[in-house]
């Protein structure tokens, strides 16, 4: 849903043109992944700050659930801040597209010196 439907579509056709394509996301979206034919890395540990925001958030609508929103954006940028740059070098991942919707991909590509575009 949300982010995660375009961006299987372009890893299916980076992967069409022979490239290998690895998927560094929440663990909640690994069968989605995997189901699209493309490798998945969790892109943060467990982290049960976010779980609980996650959980809340899906209790919410409306104006609370978007003013919620931006606190469960800084709790994920954190985690990706924190896990990222390992998962990216053990995977052997050699170049990052990152949603803008999670900077801290861009950040984490500039700290490893690896090329990225960000998608929207």
């Amino acid at each position: 849903t949300g982010h995660l439907n375009p961006s299987l579509a372009l890893g299916r056709g980076i992967a069409r043109r022979g490239h290998e394509v690895t998927v560094l996301t929440a663990r909640r979206a690994r069968e989605r992944v995997e189901r699209a034919g493309l490798r998945f890395v969790p892109a943060a540990r467990e982290d049960a700050e976010l779980a609980a925001a996650l959980d809340r958030l899906a209790r919410m609508n409306g104006l609370s659930a978007a003013m919620y929103t931006g606190r469960l954006l800084r709790i994920g940028q954190d985690a990706l801040l924190r896990d990222l740059p390992e998962a990216v070098q053990t995977s052997g991942v050699e170049a990052l597209v990152v949603d803008q919707a999670m900077p801290a991909g861009a950040v984490v590509a500039e700290r490893l010196g690896l090329p990225y575009v960000v998608i929207c």
